[in-house]
């Protein structure tokens, strides 16, 4: 079979699958994170073992780098565009609401965690002269608005194409990286 990458590439995407979909809905949220984290280091043992198998049964045990590099790139572009389909059913699913759900309280959160002069440097950025003049009830009330309009901002910038294009690129540069590795240590001639 030539289309072992596509094989491959579908089992490794299968797992990730799986391991977000089951952290997600279970609600455990740190092993959530590290989903990302694991999704990443296990691409350079996919793009070997893809390299690995089509040079022992395509190309009968010789391989020059440049084709071990295209197998194991064969390998990132179809996980990349299945999981890159599947970011953007994940995100309309679901994710979209539980990222403007939590986005307030975290922001909120990280305010809260800032020391009383952070918080001053951080909402007074460019507005020393209006917060002088204000009470200090308008000044809270300004910096109340100003969380809101910043939280609006962050929502807003939620889009499926950047949903998308993160796990896209964040695959397809991990992917060229471990391919590249791969070619250099698995090419025979």
């Amino acid at each position: 079979m030539k289309n072992k990458p596509l094989l491959l590439a579908i089992i490794y995407s299968v797992i990730y699958i799986g391991a977000t979909l089951y952290f997600y809905f279970s609600q455990q949220l740190p092993a959530f994170k590290m989903v990302y984290v694991i999704s990443m280091a296990a691409v350079l043992p996919f793009v070997i073992l893809t390299i690995k198998i089509q040079r022992d049964s395509v190309y009968q045990g010789i391989i020059s780098g440049k084709e071990a590099a295209k197998e194991g790139m064969k390998f990132v572009l179809y996980s990349a565009l299945i999981l890159g389909a599947f970011q953007i059913a994940f995100f309309y699913g679901g994710w979209r609401d539980f990222k403007i759900e939590t986005i307030p309280g975290f922001y909120r959160a990280w305010v809260d965690s800032l020391s009383a002069d952070d918080k001053v440097k951080y909402f007074e950025v460019g507005t020393q002269k209006v917060m002088a003049r204000l009470s200090p009830a308008q000044i809270e009330k300004f910096r109340e608005e100003l969380i809101q309009k910043n939280i609006a901002i962050q929502i807003e910038g939620i889009t499926v194409f950047k949903e998308f294009t993160g796990v896209f690129f964040r695959l397809f540069f991990a992917g060229l990286f471990s391919s590249f590795l791969a070619a250099l240590f698995l090419k025979r001639k």
